[in-house]
């Protein structure tokens, strides 16, 4: 659906002369990657309002994106894959905080988020060379010891709060991912 209204676009945007014709394929790529990240922010942020929790799904957002973009991790085959996924993730941290059952996940949460850390990501999705994939591991594990800190100093401060429980769920999702993906590609490769 994403990908066939990406190509009417590019087709559209070729026909009234703003691309050429040798360029559609490019256009169409970038506008299916575009509004397939609209979707899954819209989503999101839907459900987000509907918890009233948009500090916490902004944490979530905050632990998830950067470190899945350095490091890799799990994609779906489908568009429509993808966001189920992530409304799935999303709708589970709010039902986690709304019924107070979030400390109950934090041990997972936390083995996940050492499994990313000592991991070497490979994003799968971009054609890169070693030392640049290297370099966004050493990056990725930055962002976590950051992150770790900044959990520590909040929860000395106030105490483990929901927002913070966000973060680390955000961390650990990005390491569940990572490790699903690495274990779907070993069975591929054997």
């Amino acid at each position: 659906m994403i990908k066939r209204l990406s190509e009417k676009i590019a087709d559209k945007m070729s026909c009234e002369g703003i691309i050429q014709s040798e360029d559609i394929a490019a256009y169409s790529y970038s506008i299916e990657i575009t509004l397939a990240t609209i979707i899954n922010f819209i989503s999101i942020a839907v459900i987000a309002i509907l918890f009233g929790r948009f500090a916490e799904m902004i944490m979530f957002v905050i632990g998830f994106v950067p470190l899945r973009m350095l490091k890799g991790g799990y994609h779906a085959d489908t568009h429509l894959g993808c966001i189920l996924i992530l409304i799935l993730c999303a709708t589970l941290l709010m039902l986690l905080i709304k019924f107070e059952l979030w400390f109950y996940s934090i041990p997972i949460l936390i083995a996940a988020t050492i499994y990313l850390f000592i991991s070497q990501g490979k994003n799968s999705n971009q054609l890169i060379t070693e030392k640049k994939q290297k370099k966004f591991n050493m990056t990725a594990r930055v962002i976590i010891a950051l992150y770790a800190v900044f959990c520590v100093i909040i929860a000395l401060i106030w105490r483990f709060t929901p927002i913070i429980f966000a973060l680390l769920y955000g961390v650990g999702i990005a390491g569940i991912s990572l490790f699903v993906s690495k274990h779907i590609r070993k069975q591929i490769t054997e």
